[in-house]
């Protein structure tokens, strides 16, 4: 969104609250399209809920990068954090999880609790407002597009669960 003068906005909590309703809306008036795949190859520009047309995804991932802003402009700012960008929330090529970027002057002087609430606090109410669309089964954070191991590669990576559990 531009504002009156030419500079980038953030949408206001009725603008979110707006889109969300029609996305809604429009996807319960939608009829619902079984289809066969022809191949086995999928477009990678189509998230897998394909219920969902690439203008709606932008519109969620909007929204979405609007309540994650909303949050971050609200935090106090931990030690060894720089300039703090604007996030960006985006859809997983799966279109399962959501991924958001908080830029390099998020990352703080230490890798630690504080920093896993703050990101919690992110977290909480993207997926919470992704309920009433469709469940979301991962959110993860990237700092300039790199995980958090990158700059704390001393922390080591926690190992994935074992499979069948």
């Amino acid at each position: 969104m531009i504002d009156r003068f030419g500079r980038p906005s953030r949408p206001s909590t009725f603008a979110i609250i707006a889109i969300t309703a029609s996305i809604v809306a429009n996807m319960a008036a939608a009829p619902m399209v079984f289809a066969v795949p022809t191949t086995n190859t999928v477009s990678s520009e189509l998230p897998a809920r394909s219920s969902l047309t690439l203008a709606q995804r932008d519109e969620i991932e909007e929204v979405l990068t609007g309540i994650a802003q909303d949050i971050v402009s609200n935090q106090e700012r931990m030690d060894g954090q720089g300039i703090i960008s604007s996030p960006v929330v985006r859809f997983s090529e799966d279109g399962k999880s959501l991924i958001v970027d908080l830029g390099k002057g998020y990352v703080p002087k230490i890798n630690g609790g504080e920093l896993e609430d703050r990101l919690r606090e992110i977290e909480t109410p993207l997926t919470f407002h992704m309920e009433k669309i469709f469940p979301v089964y991962r959110v993860d954070f990237l700092f300039d597009g790199k995980d958090i191991y990158h700059y704390f590669p001393g922390d080591g990576r926690p190992s994935p669960p074992p499979s069948g559990s």
